[in-house]
C-alpha cells in the first residue's frame, strides 16, 4: 500500500482546485470587530437551549469517540491485539469506510423529522462500538466495530451540523 499516500495527496489536490471554484456570497459587515461579533454569537447561542443542546451533543464525538480511538488504537494493536503497526492504518481505515458508508446511506434515505431521532441514537451507538472495539481481543472483530463507529459518528455529524445551521437562522 506504497502508493495509499501518494493517491492521498492527489485526491486532496483534486479536492482543492474543485473547492476554488465554489462561490460564496460575502459576509454582511458589521461594523463591530471579530471579537465583538464573537461576543454577539456567544451571547444568542447562550439565549437558546437549542443552539446550546445540539453544541454539547457535538463535542461528544469527537471528545469521548474519536479522540480516545485515534489515541487508543496505538496501544490497542501492539499490547492487545499483538498485530504490527500496518493494524494501526487499518482501524483507521475502517473508521474511514464506516465514514463513507454513513455519508452514502444519509444521501440516499428520507429522513423524519430531520432525523433527530437517529442523531440520538447514533451517539450512543458510537458508544457501545467505542466499547466494543475496546473489549475485544480479536482484532478482525475490532475492525467491524471500527467501522460502525465511523458509521455511527458520519450520522452523527452530517445530521447535527444541518440542525445547528437551522437553529441559528
Amino acid at each position: 500500500v506504497k502508493w495509499a499516500f501518494g493517491l492521498e495527496v492527489v485526491l486532496l489536490v483534486i479536492a482543492a482546485a474543485i473547492s476554488t471554484r465554489l462561490r460564496v456570497d460575502k459576509p454582511i459587515p458589521t461594523g463591530k470587530s471579530v471579537i465583538g461579533d464573537l461576543v454577539d454569537g456567544l451571547a444568542f447561542a447562550r439565549k437558546s437551549p437549542v443552539i446550546l443542546g445540539l453544541l454539547f451533543l457535538a463535542l461528544l464525538p469527537p471528545t469521548f469517540l474519536m479522540g480516545p480511538t485515534r489515541v487508543t488504537s496505538v496501544f490497542m494493536v501492539r499490547d492487545v491485539w499483538e498485530e504490527s503497526d500496518k493494524y494501526i492504518g487499518f482501524i483507521n481505515g475502517a473508521f474511514g469506510l464506516g465514514v463513507l458508508a454513513g455519508s452514502l446511506a444519509l444521501t440516499t434515505i428520507r429522513l423524519r423529522h430531520r432525523g433527530v431521532l437517529l442523531t440520538g441514537v447514533s451517539t450512543v451507538l458510537g458508544g457501545v462500538f467505542f466499547a466494543a472495539v475496546g473489549v475485544t481481543s480479536m482484532v478482525w472483530v475490532a475492525l467491524a466495530f471500527q467501522g460502525l463507529l465511523g458509521l455511527a459518528a458520519a450520522i452523527f455529524i452530517n445530521n447535527s451540523a444541518p440542525l445547528l445551521q437551522e437553529q441559528a437562522m
